[in-house]
């Protein structure tokens, strides 16, 4: 069989091959634009194979003229450049070609006339070839225009990229077009278009461009080129020595004759050359391992290094590693690493061998400047001849004399120096080579980037952790949802103010866990999503899993959806309310008594004349009590104002409590008698003494009594009930009243705060007297509880402690401590 078949057979079955991994890989538009102009290759091998293998010319032409069809081969070609390099213009110029193609497609159906304008017989070739016709050519100039165009966009592309990748892939289809395009060179020559060059040359294109498409890690063609470059002139000069070998063996011997002798021995040599290169590099290997072991346990070094040190993220081992490597190779007595500290900008000692020392270099050190300006290593003899070492301080030469230095190495990364790596004399007290210096300078190259690598790990993991505390400590909520609002990270700080766990919040959907006011058209994450901008914080009510707050919300997009930042101000909107109660019961409490002092005072000015003293007294009455309770209301509010603050400690005195309640309740005989209420009082003969202040005791009592007269009705009772419980003095007020609601008890010890039903049964009251009477109890380190039930009635408990110290009582109701003697 002819070798022009083989190869035929072999390009044919390289297109098959193709075609098929090609056709696994339609997922890629690459290849689903790459496969036409794959299978039009195709067509055009068959017709080429078809057509060696024929045995009379009409056969030959049949097979042929199977090239019409491959016509749009270049077209094609265009269309997946195109599509690899993502263009869009020239759209006129593509629709133009897709109607030559589809003439010259019409032009196939009818069977491709003036295609060829003939066919014979090469003496040099047992099978025919064509003679081109019209149709050839016009299909010629179709396609390579088209070619062109391709190459164009490729050329144009690959200058302005700037993406290494894209730059390697468009390289093997620059050298693929150029190979076809050579290789199609050949069919104008009519001494080299016998020989099956051009097919050769459209499988390797089609092979790179069908490497290039479908890995997405490329080997760097230029290192083929320059290895190809590398073997194929020592290969084209053993070729051409072969082949004077055998044109004179055919001369003489008759062996073999025609082209077959250049692809034989052209063959030989390619064989030769690629058996005789792992042979030159093993010998290479033995040679070195047998006679220079230093430079082959230093390659072996830099390979481990290579391996391992990129991937070493802890700064001290991997100066510890270095250094080792280093001791075990070259054999050193001395070796220090020195890094420089982002803080201070100085280059301090990671890791040592050999030394004990403990010292620094500063930026201005003439060392440090001059590794920094020439990224070069630095021997002792340059430091010892050159002008600028001379400014070395005394105390920086003692320490290099104490290191006995030889050389000082630069780690530069990104163009900055980073490191110095510090070595003393080698055991053996040779100096060190060229090639040593060249194996510090790559050893120093790969440690700076792997300390470059520590130092960006150690700085995101230093980040990451900052972040977490920041997520974790802050008081304030913090919420991060994706692009599908999902909820991907929540903060202790969210937990609180929505009473969810962060395990019930973590991958659910935002909008399946909160009221739509958090996310609907008017909220601040659609105004988010919408002007993918963030949004200043905005009042809102946001309803947790135990209870509604109202929150100041912010949103703001990042990377792979939304944080949410919400503070609670519940408290802060509580205070806000209270405020205005305040200004509005303190109003009220104020204007009300003054209003009656003034029309009394008026009327007794302006319009009473009359000597009715009865009258004049009810009038000034009536002044006096409003007088006193207006008196009454400032002193509760200064009190209590005192009280919570702190800045007054009450005056102490031991007292009983029983005689503090007798007092209190003849004060309030009035208000009793008016309301028809009894008034019971249960306390044993004997009561324990409390240390307490009389006025602030008094008026707990009294607004606790005064409380339960107002809401019992008439001819209601109020049992008052003390008991020693251990050391501990228990107060009981009770009635058989209207009830607190229960959803007013929270808040009953609030200033200012009323009740409603209170409000409701229009009883009258300034909201100080609960709030007054818990912080006096709590002033005497004691508590108070309310009970209630709606209809049944309430019951104040009070809880004082007794004092410790033995008293003697006196007559007053007053006691001292009992003192010695």
């Amino acid at each position: 069989m002819l070798v022009i078949q083989i190869i035929c057979i072999a390009a044919l079955i390289a297109y098959l091959a193709l075609l098929v991994v090609v056709g696994r890989n339609m997922r890629k538009q690459e290849a689903r634009a790459f496969l036409p102009y794959l299978l039009s290759m195709f067509i055009w091998q068959l017709s080429i194979t078809g057509a060696v293998f024929s045995t009379n010319p009409d056969s030959a032409i049949s097979w042929y003229q199977l090239i019409a069809w491959s016509s749009g081969w270049g077209l094609f070609y265009a269309i997946f450049v195109r599509k690899l390099l993502n263009i869009h213009k020239h759209q006129r110029f593509m629709i133009l070609g897709y109607v030559i193609f589809s003439v010259f497609m019409i032009w196939a159906l009818v069977g491709a006339p003036h295609l060829y304008d003939g066919i014979y017989q090469d003496p040099r070739l047992p099978y025919w070839l064509p003679e081109f016709g019209t149709g050839i050519l016009l299909m010629g100039v179709f396609s390579y225009t088209y070619m062109g165009y391709g190459l164009y966009n490729l050329v144009i592309n690959y200058r302005k990229s700037t993406s290494p990748l894209m730059r390697n892939r468009m390289r093997y289809l620059l050298i693929g077009i150029i190979i076809l395009f050579l290789g199609s060179l050949v069919n104008l020559a009519d001494a080299l278009k016998v020989y099956p060059i051009d097919i050769t040359a459209n499988v390797i294109n089609a092979i790179l461009i069908a490497y290039a498409i479908l890995r997405f890690q490329l080997l760097d063609i230029s290192l083929v080129v320059r290895k190809g470059l590398f073997y194929s002139i020592p290969t084209i000069i053993i070729g051409i020595a072969y082949f004077l070998v055998i044109f004179l063996a055919v001369d003489l011997f008759h062996i073999v004759a025609g082209y077959e002798v250049f692809l034989i021995s052209l063959v030989i040599a390619s064989i030769i050359a690629l058996l005789l290169q792992p042979l030159r590099d093993r010998t290479q290997l033995w040679v070195d391992r047998l006679f220079f072991r230093e430079k082959y346990d230093t390659s072996l070094m830099l390979q481990r290094l290579s391996r391992t040190a990129s991937s070493v993220l802890d700064i001290d081992k991997l100066a510890r590693m270095i250094l080792d490597e280093i001791d075990d190779t070259i054999h050193i007595t001395k070796a220090a690493l020195f890094l420089k500290e982002t803080e201070t900008d100085e280059y301090s000692i990671v890791a040592q061998r050999g030394m004990d020392i403990n010292t620094t270099m500063r930026e201005d050190n003439p060392i440090v400047q001059w590794l920094s300006n020439n990224s070069t290593i630095l021997t002792r003899h340059t430091l010892d001849v050159l002008p600028q070492f001379k400014g070395l301080w005394s105390k920086e030469r003692r320490e290099l004399e104490e290191m006995e230095t030889e050389l000082f190495t630069p780690l530069i990364a990104r163009e900055q120096l980073i490191g110095i790596l510090v070595l003393g004399p080698k055991r053996s007290e040779e100096s060190y080579s060229a090639d040593d210096q060249l194996t510090l300078m790559t050893l120093a190259n790969q440690t700076a980037m792997a300390v470059l690598n520590a130092w960006l790990y150690q700085t995101a993991i230093d980040e990451k952790e900052r972040t977490e505390i920041i997520l974790h400590q802050a008081f304030a909520g913090i919420m991060v949802v994706d692009q599908d609002m999902r909820i991907t990270s929540v903060n202790p700080g969210a937990e609180h103010i929505t009473g969810y766990t962060a395990q019930e919040l973590l991958g659910q959907r935002f909008t399946d866990v909160f009221e739509p006011n958090l996310w609907n058209e008017n909220s601040s994450l659609h105004k988010a999503i919408r002007a993918k901008e963030p949004v200043a914080p905005a009042e809102i009510v946001l309803a947790g899993k135990d209870a509604s707050r109202d929150i100041l919300l912010g949103v703001t997009p990042i990377v792979d959806g939304f944080l949410l930042n919400f503070t609670d101000i519940t408290e802060l909107k509580e205070v806000e309310r209270l405020k205005s109660n305040i200004v509005a019961n303190v109003s009220h409490e104020l204007r009300t008594p003054l209003a009656g002092i003034k029309g009394y005072t008026e009327l007794l000015l302006n319009e009473y004349e009359g000597e009715d003293r009865h009258l004049r007294h009810e009038f000034l009455s009536i002044i006096n009590d409003e007088t006193d309770r207006l008196n009454k209301f400032i002193t509760d509010l200064l009190d209590l104002s005192r009280l919570e603050s702190g800045q007054a400690e009450p005056h102490m005195e031991y007292l009983y409590l029983d005689k503090i309640i007798d007092e209190s309740l003849r004060s309030l005989a009035v208000q009793t008698r008016k309301a028809g209420i009894d008034i019971h009082v249960d306390s044993p003969d004997e009561v324990p003494l409390i240390l307490a202040n009389r006025n602030l005791m008094t008026s707990v009592i009294k607004n606790l009594v005064s409380n339960a007269i107002k809401y019992s009705p008439s001819g209601g009772r109020v049992d008052i009930v003390v008991r020693q419980n251990g050391d501990s003095l228990v107060l009981s007020i009770a009635d058989q009243g209207l009830g607190i609601p229960s959803e007013d008890i929270p808040y009953l010890f609030t200033k200012f705060y009323r009740a409603g039903i209170a409000q409701r049964s229009d009883i009258g009251g300034s909201g100080l007297g609960l709030a007054l009477a818990k912080e006096a109890v709590v002033a005497h380190g004691g508590t108070i509880s309310v009970e209630s039930e709606m209809d049944v009635g309430t019951r104040f408990t009070v809880t004082l402690p007794i004092p410790k110290e033995e008293l003697t009582p006196v007559d007053d109701g007053y006691t001292v401590p009992q003192t010695a003697g």
